[in-house]
């Protein structure tokens, strides 16, 4: 008796997710992501986020200078 390779079950379950894998980047929405840089960070957002982001990224500064003072010390950059 003749068996075919997409008759086994291990085969098919890997061959359904390689399948997903190879094709879920191209319905993704990755592209859609914004980046801003800041002197210290790089933030990825949806462009309708961005006043959100703007305000994160100043708090993300402001954080990381209370940082370096309770440390006592800079990062070089």
């Amino acid at each position: 008796m003749k068996t075919s390779l997409t008759s086994l079950p291990w085969i098919r379950y890997w061959f359904a997710i390689i399948i997903l894998c190879l094709g879920t980047p191209l319905v993704s929405s990755a592209s859609d992501y914004m980046r801003m840089d800041t002197t210290h960070f790089a933030f990825y957002f949806h462009p309708q986020d961005k006043q959100l982001m703007k305000s994160l990224i100043h708090d993300a500064e402001i954080l990381r200078e209370e940082i370096i003072k309770d440390l006592g010390f800079g990062f070089k950059e």
